[in-house]
């Protein structure tokens, strides 16, 4: 029973220097800082999604560009907008 009593104390004192940590501001489990990594999570996916965009546009930019630039050679007259 001695040793259930020490193995019981040992994990309250276990238990105890968590539940510390838990209240430090720097702790990746407090809810603040789960709300600012959420937060910092949906920026950079924002952030992603618009180099996303912009690679597309340009590259359709450089498409049309290029299509230009091959009618031109053609000799065709028209001009594309």
């Amino acid at each position: 029973q001695n040793e259930h009593e020490q193995s019981e104390r040992r994990e309250t004192q276990a238990t105890m220097s968590l539940e510390f940590m838990f209240k430090k501001s720097w702790h990746p489990q407090t809810k603040a800082n789960q709300k600012r990594k959420w937060i910092a999570e949906q920026r950079e996916a924002d952030e992603r999604r618009k180099v996303t965009e912009l690679q597309e546009e340009l590259r359709a930019e450089r498409e049309l560009f290029q299509n230009r630039t091959m009618l031109q050679g053609e000799g065709g007259t028209e001009t594309a907008r």
